[in-house]
């Protein structure tokens, strides 16, 4: 029972963990519109 928990752990589990911080990582990644917004705003005072 342990073997299988290792195998299920490893090929399944892991994977799934690290896309799951892979697409987080990617969405976070990208500038919201009031960021967009606040940097014209910022730059037109300057």
């Amino acid at each position: 029972m342990d073997e299988i928990f290792a195998i299920v752990s490893i090929f399944i589990a892991l994977p799934w963990i690290i896309l799951h911080y892979i697409t987080k990582w990617k969405t976070s990644a990208t500038i919201t519109t009031d960021d967009e917004a606040l940097l014209e705003e910022l730059y037109n005072l300057a």
